[in-house]
């Protein structure tokens, strides 16, 4: 259920109005809600998405991602590069 391809409030369960209900929905009987983002986490193949964002591999105009906003191989931008040194900065990060 949650593959994003953009930053829009659009979803099978609602847009910014249905969220800004149900966060006071739940306020009102009491329950905090925390909002918790994965900014570099996108839905996988190619397509458009609920809020009719178009994306594709490694490409999320919407988002403001493209191939080169994710880790990658040198000269291999479609490539997952694969984390081998956990004391390496640039290797983890």
């Amino acid at each position: 259920r949650y593959q994003p391809v953009s930053f829009m409030l659009e979803s099978r369960s609602g847009g910014r109005l249905e969220f800004m209900d149900m966060i006071r929905r739940c306020n009102n009987v009491g329950v905090a809600v925390v909002v918790d983002t994965l900014t570099n986490h996108m839905a996988f193949g190619s397509g458009v998405g609920i809020a009719n964002s178009s994306f594709g591999v490694r490409d999320f105009p919407a988002a403001g991602f493209n191939t080169e906003s994710f880790h990658h191989l040198p000269d291999e931008p479609l490539s997952n590069c694969g984390v081998d040194d956990m004391l390496s900065p640039h290797n983890v990060q």
